[in-house]
């Protein structure tokens, strides 16, 4: 049987990214989380594995991982960059309260847009704001 370290490992070699303790790391963090965590979140998370880590190096791991299509960039909002490992196609909640993000299914490709005849699309994000369920039973 594979290791989690062995698997990530893997998946970044099959993307052609050269892996490091730092990448397979960031990557294997980012797989489990389902807070879609900014760099910030990211680098105090693993603050305590790699006590030497730097924020500059966390933001030079997100942009090989970016640029090998492994997680993508979420951005809700006042222009915060979040960050996700799940690929495939999905929407967005936040909520106005509690400012967490949700994964919802969705089929991005049923989607129509009227009047781009002639556009191209190449990338469709569809984000939802609104109040959790939790917060929603909560009085504030």
């Amino acid at each position: 049987m594979t290791t989690t370290k062995e698997h990530f490992k893997n998946l970044l070699l099959d993307h052609d990214v050269q892996p490091s303790n730092y990448r397979i790391r960031v990557l294997e963090y980012l797989s489990v989380s389902n807070s879609h965590p900014t760099a910030d979140e990211i680098f105090q998370q693993l603050l305590s594995d790699f006590p030497t880590l730097s924020k500059m190096t966390v933001y030079n791991t997100i942009d090989v991982l970016l640029s090998a299509s492994l997680i993508k960039k979420v951005t809700m909002g006042n222009n915060e960059a979040r960050y996700d490992a799940v690929l495939l196609q999905h929407g967005h909640f936040k909520c106005q309260r509690c400012q967490k993000i949700f994964d919802f299914d969705l089929d991005v490709n049923q989607l129509t847009a009227q009047g781009l005849t002639d556009f191209k699309i190449i990338h469709k994000d569809v984000y939802f704001y609104g109040t959790c369920a939790h917060c929603s039973t909560k009085e504030y």
